[in-house]
Order: structure tokens, then C-alpha cells, then sequence
């Protein structure tokens, strides 16, 4: 057990580092602007009559300069000692100053080098895996599209219905949002405690259904659990938590019985866009996916995401993060496989791989109630 002094004062730099987190909105900046996003499907229709698509020039949202320097200085004023709790956050420390670095690469050449080295690449043996996932589910993409007749509820309507389950499941302090600059249809930032919904989406019954899985019972838990740890880093991620809490979130969708052939399909799609954007540009990236039998829209999608932060897409590069469903799905299924539960990973945001040795901190640190 650390003495309380170690205690206080580790404490005192858990909380610093997730307040700094909370002063940047990184996903939301990294996210074309909703007229950027409108004028891009545009000119896809466009290339959709004339066999030839333009290079979508994207725009955001001002960059907070302020607000980066702040965070850059109050990052490097930070101290460490030589203990195993100091060196988790120093690794905290080093994964926030690289999400400012690709906040100011965002629209520039390094953008794709910066998010390279941030989130990897995918490995060949990943991209052999998602071209045989995509051949034995790619004809189930054409449920993404449900029939008209099927009732869908709004924006607003969801968040009505995940504020209901936030309070079901005794989660204080969180918000639901709508917003306009989101790729994806909905997202959580455990910095800002925030569920985000895209304002324009639309969802059916089972999209709800799926959504409360996917990102209320596992990614908002997970936070929730970990700021009640005390450690409150394990609430906002540890370095390397990411293709966990994809691949966790897809598990429990199958537990629940809401993981269907489409959605692996998808998480395949994702992969093989990152391999395409990181060489192509976008319009090659789009071509290169409907040649694999994707319909236009869906093709689209992938490479909007792909390519969020650049400005000009002519260029190759891309935001990897998307790899990381399929591979996050192959790391828990390896826990499983080898005796592990998806409970024991609700301890926090963490890695597979960091387990036992968030479980030795844990021990060490003699638990507690998080504090915001």
C-alpha cells in the first residue's frame, strides 16, 4: 500500500492530468464541419453521374490555439517520481501531448504521419483477415439500409431515451449531446463525460437497442468504473486502451445479441479504407472500395472517416483510428479464448495486455472513490 502522502500527492496528479484533458474537444476538432461533410456527399453524387469524383477539399472548426498553448505548458510543468503509478501517468502525460501534436498537424502533409505513429497501421495479417471477413459478410452490407416502411426516431428522440438509461444505470455526472461535426452517428468522450449524438442521424428500434450496448453498458461503464477507482486516468483511458474497448463493445453487442454479419463487414471495410487512405487519395480511396463491390454511400462513409483531418485529400494519408475495430474484436476473443471474462475488463479503460498490471496498481493504490 503507498503511504498517504505518495497517495495525496499521486492523486493531486491523476486529477491535473485529467483536468487538462477536459480544456481540448480533440474529436470533435479532428471532425469535418457538417456543411464541409454536405458539400463532399454532394460532389459524390456528382461523381456518381459523371464516372469521376473530385478530392473534397475538408473544413473545421478553429483550431484553440489558447486553449492547446495552455494545455502544452501545464503538460510539461508536470513532475514524476520512480514508481510504478508515476510512470502510468507519466505515459498519460506523453499520449496528451501527442493528441495536441495532431491537433496542430490537422490539416497539414503531417497529419497522416503524426496519426501514424499515434494509432499504428494495420499489420498484412489484419488486412488478409478483413478481406476473407469482407467476402463472407459483404452481401449483408445491404441491411444498413432498412426498408422505408421501417420507423426511425431522430436525434432528439435517442438522446431522450439514453438520458433514461444513463439514470437507470445510476451514472451521475454524464451528459447527453447533439452536435454537428461528428463522423461517426454517435460517440463518448469520457474527458468531457459526454454522450454525442450527430443531429442529423436517424436510428430504427434495434440501432437504439444496439447503441445502449455498444456505448452506454461498455464504453461509458467502463469510465464510470474507473474514475471510481480513484486513479481517474483509468476512467479517461490508459495509453493503448483502444482496440480493448472496440473489441469489448463488440462482444457484448453478441452477448446481447445485437452483432449482426453487417457490422462485421463493416469493421473489415474500416481496416482495408485505412490501408487504401494511407497510400491514395480520397477519391482513390472510394474508387478503390466500391471496386470491392461496396455501394457508393457506404463507400463514402468509410472514406469520410478515413479522412477526417486532412484538408487536402488529394494527398495520401489518413486517420487510422478505424482499424481498430477488427483488430480489438481478434484481442478479446484471444482473452477469451484463453480463460479470460469480459467482466474483469470493466475495471477501467484499459488494454487487455495491462491487466495484471493495473491490478498491481490497484493493490498498491488501496482503491477509493474517484473525485471530479
Amino acid at each position: 500500500m503507498l503511504g498517504e502522502g505518495a497517495r495525496r500527492r499521486l492523486a493531486a496528479l491523476d486529477h491535473r492530468l485529467v483536468e487538462i484533458a477536459t480544456w481540448v474537444n480533440t474529436s470533435r476538432l479532428l471532425n469535418p464541419t457538417l456543411m464541409s461533410r454536405q458539400r463532399a456527399l454532394g460532389e459524390l453524387r456528382q461523381g456518381l453521374r459523371s464516372g469521376r469524383f473530385a478530392e473534397p477539399h475538408l473544413v473545421y472548426l478553429p483550431l484553440p490555439h489558447a486553449e492547446i498553448a495552455a494545455s502544452y505548458a501545464a503538460l510539461r510543468a508536470l513532475t514524476f517520481e520512480d514508481t510504478p503509478v508515476d510512470a502510468l501517468l507519466a505515459q498519460q502525460r506523453d499520449a496528451l501531448l501527442a493528441q495536441l501534436e495532431l491537433l496542430e498537424a490537422r490539416g497539414t502533409p503531417r497529419f497522416g504521419e503524426v496519426a501514424a505513429s499515434i494509432y499504428g497501421l494495420p499489420s498484412p495479417e489484419l488486412l488478409t483477415r478483413a478481406h476473407a471477413n469482407l467476402q463472407r459478410y459483404g452481401d449483408a452490407l445491404a441491411a444498413l439500409h432498412a426498408p422505408p416502411e421501417v420507423p426511425r426516431m431522430g436525434a432528439a428522440e435517442l438522446q431522450r431515451r439514453m438520458e433514461a438509461e444513463l439514470e437507470a444505470l445510476q451514472i451521475e455526472g454524464w451528459s447527453v449531446v447533439r452536435l454537428d461535426e461528428m463522423s461517426a452517428r454517435m460517440s463518448v468522450s469520457a474527458r468531457h463525460r459526454e454522450v454525442r449524438i450527430k443531429s442529423d442521424a436517424e436510428f430504427t428500434e434495434e440501432d437504439c437497442a444496439r447503441l445502449v450496448v455498444h456505448e452506454l453498458h461498455t464504453h461509458v461503464m467502463r469510465a464510470h468504473r474507473g474514475f471510481q477507482t480513484g486513479l481517474l486516468n483509468l476512467g479517461l483511458g490508459l495509453e493503448g486502451y483502444l482496440a480493448t474497448e472496440e473489441g469489448l463493445a463488440s462482444h457484448m453487442e453478441e452477448r446481447h445479441g445485437l452483432l449482426h454479419p453487417h457490422h462485421l463487414a463493416i469493421y473489415a471495410l474500416r481496416a482495408l479504407g485505412v490501408a487504401l487512405g494511407h497510400e491514395r487519395s480520397f477519391a482513390a480511396t472510394l474508387e478503390a472500395l466500391m471496386e470491392l463491390g461496396v455501394a457508393p454511400g457506404i463507400a463514402w462513409d468509410v472514406t469520410i472517416r478515413v479522412k477526417r483531418g486532412l484538408s487536402d485529400t488529394s494527398a495520401p494519408g489518413c486517420f487510422p483510428k478505424d482499424y481498430v475495430y477488427l483488430q480489438g474484436r481478434e484481442v478479446v476473443s484471444d482473452h477469451l479464448a484463453c480463460g479470460g471474462t469480459l467482466e474483469e475488463l470493466f475495471i477501467g479503460k484499459i488494454a487487455v495486455e495491462q491487466l495484471p498490471q493495473v491490478r498491481e496498481l490497484l493493490a498498491a493504490w488501496g482503491g477509493g472513490e474517484a473525485r471530479s
